[in-house]
């Protein structure tokens, strides 16, 4: 046991080590710093219902779930329920909300394997307009 902690250590610090400096310029780009992460971080574990209740308030829904957050461990029950009597629609909260600001940004990317075909952009009005392949509830 005493050789896997030493591993364990020894892997960790090694993953330290490869710690870089954010460029301020890029980090002044970012929607959250260091500060604010932390706070969130500490409040979605001091309060998770509370967080990820205000977190799910960005979302646009059907039916807003009264049950956030409903987990037994226990092997005999486990379960991890996450909005449980929520209902949303994905192509809602993914597309159609993103049509005003965003319709004409990359919505999709696809890369292809081959080196010499180009990669190809679909925009969020050019996916929309596909129509309900993309659709679900």
């Amino acid at each position: 046991m005493l050789r896997l902690h030493i591993q364990s250590q020894r892997a960790s610090e090694g993953a330290m080590a490869d710690i870089y400096p954010v460029d301020p310029q890029f980090a002044a780009k970012a929607r959250i710093d260091k500060t604010s992460y932390e706070q969130q971080y500490q409040a979605s574990v001091t309060d998770p219902d509370g967080f990820w209740g205000k977190a799910a308030e960005r979302l646009q829904w059907m039916r807003k779930p009264t049950k956030i957050k409903n987990v037994s461990y226990d092997l005999s029950d486990f379960h991890i329920k996450w909005f449980e009597d929520g209902e949303l629609n994905a192509s809602v909260n993914c597309l159609d909300r993103q049509l005003d600001t965003r319709g004409d940004k990359t919505a999709l990317l696809f890369e292809p394997d081959g080196p010499d075909a180009p990669a190809q952009h679909v925009t969020y009005r050019e996916l929309r307009a596909t129509g309900s392949p993309f659709t679900c509830r």
